[in-house]
C-alpha cells in the first residue's frame, strides 16, 4: 500500500514505523541505516500534510510525529521550517488536553530551550536503582512511584559492579529506570493525570519518560472513564 494512501491502514502504518525509531533509545544510533531506508523525512512531510489537512486531529498521528522527531540527533532548519508551519495550522485548531500536551512537548523538541536543573538525589545511586527495580514485583504503580520512576531518568550516577546483576545489569540508575518504563502495571487513581502532567515538563527526559509510561498505558489510561473524560473536555 503506497504511503500516500487514504485507507485507515494508512495512519496504522505510518504509526508503526514512526515507533520503530523509538523503541529502546539505547537503540537509535544502531537503527540509523533502517531509518534512511524507510526515508525519515518522508515519513515525516507525510504525517504533517495529514495534520494540516485533516478537519480532526488525530492523537496517535501526533504521538508518532513527536517519536519521529525525538529520534533525530540534530533537527535541520528545514525541518523547523516545516514544523513551524504545521505547528501553526494545529494551534488554530480545537485541541483536547492531551493533544495540546503533545503539541506542547513537540514544539519544545524543535526549538529546545535548555533543560531546567533537577536537584541532586541524596539516597545512594545503588539503593536509589534497588528500590527502582523492585517496582516490578508490585502489581500497581502510586502517584509517588511514578513520579520517582519518571525523576530517576535524569539520575546518571553509576552503580556498583556487584550491584548491576542485582538490577537488570544496568549500569546507571537512570538504565534501570528507562528499561522499567514499558513495565506494565496497574495504575492508582490519580496516576494518570500525573502523567498528563509529566508531558508538559519543562525537562526533556522527564517528557520523554512520561510520554513513555503513557504509551506502555495508552489501552488502560484511554479505558478509564475518568481519564477519557478528561481528554475529551480537557479535565
Amino acid at each position: 500500500m503506497a504511503l500516500s494512501s487514504s485507507e485507515p491502514l494508512y495512519t496504522q502504518a505510518i504509526i508503526a514505523i514512526s515507533n520503530l525509531y523509538l523503541r529502546d533509545l539505547r537503540d537509535l544510533r544502531d537503527l540509523r541505516d533502517l531509518r534512511d531506508l524507510l526515508g525519515k523525512e518522508q515519513i515525516l512531510g507525510i504525517l504533517c500534510n495529514r495534520l494540516q489537512n485533516t478537519r480532526a486531529v488525530e492523537s496517535n498521528t501526533l504521538f508518532a510525529l513527536y517519536t519521529l522527531l525525538a529520534s533525530y540527533d540534530n533537527i535541520s532548519q528545514t525541518i523547523q521550517s516545516t514544523m513551524q508551519q504545521t505547528l501553526a495550522v494545529l494551534k488554530r485548531r480545537v485541541l483536547n488536553a492531551e493533544q495540546q500536551q503533545l503539541l506542547s512537548v513537540i514544539e519544545r523538541l524543535i526549538f529546545p530551550s535548555p533543560d531546567p536543573t533537577i536537584p541532586p538525589s541524596h539516597v545512594p545511586a545503588d539503593t536509589r536503582a534497588e528500590a527502582l527495580y523492585s517496582l516490578r514485583q508490585r502489581p500497581q504503580l502510586t502517584s509517588a512511584e511514578s513520579v520517582e520512576l519518571i525523576g530517576a531518568c535524569t539520575d546518571t550516577r553509576e552503580i556498583s559492579g556487584e550491584k548491576r546483576a542485582q538490577v537488570g545489569n544496568g549500569y546507571s540508575v537512570a538504565q534501570v529506570a528507562w528499561q522499567l518504563l514499558e513495565q506494565q502495571w496497574s495504575l492508582q487513581a490519580g496516576t494518570d493525570a500525573l502523567l498528563l502532567q509529566g508531558l508538559g515538563h519543562q525537562h526533556t527526559m522527564l517528557c520523554a519518560a512520561a510520554a513513555r509510561i503513557v504509551k506502555t498505558h495508552n489501552k488502560q489510561l484511554t479505558e478509564d472513564a475518568a481519564t477519557s473524560k478528561a481528554l475529551v473536555h480537557g479535565g
